[in-house]
């Protein structure tokens, strides 16, 4: 059963209606309302947490180290504390076939790239 409650953004303070189950907290209700809010670092904090859900979904179950280092890796970027003219990407080798490049593209959105690499070799 749900109920509507107000939540506030945690960077700016606009509050939102937010129908969520009863006996949500009240943390739980400033994350919802912070992921709907438009203020500027609200829409930094949305584009953070999208990336990390993504990351989570290609890595966290294989690789979680390498999942975990790419998270923070994104949220650098993201919070522009790579400069992109000192680092054009960063490049995780789990040392099991899997390889995560983390890049910005020329529209300003981070790219999260993963590559399996299979190698078979047969000796006759």
């Amino acid at each position: 059963m749900s109920e509507t409650y107000i939540g506030a953004c945690v960077y700016c303070g606009q509050t939102q209606q937010i129908m969520e189950p009863i006996g949500t907290s009240e943390e739980e209700l400033n994350k919802v309302a912070t992921m709907m809010c438009t203020c500027d670092e609200a829409r930094l904090y949305q584009k953070i947490s999208n990336a990390e859900r993504k990351i989570d979904g290609l890595l966290l179950e294989r690789y979680p180290k390498a999942a975990e280092l790419s998270k923070i890796v994104v949220g650098m970027v993201a919070r522009d504390e790579v400069a992109r003219d000192e680092v054009a990407d960063v490049t995780i080798n789990t040392g099991m076939q899997m390889k995560i490049k983390i890049s910005r593209n020329t529209k300003g959105e981070i790219k999260v790239k993963c590559t399996e690499t299979y190698n078979s070799e047969v000796n006759v």
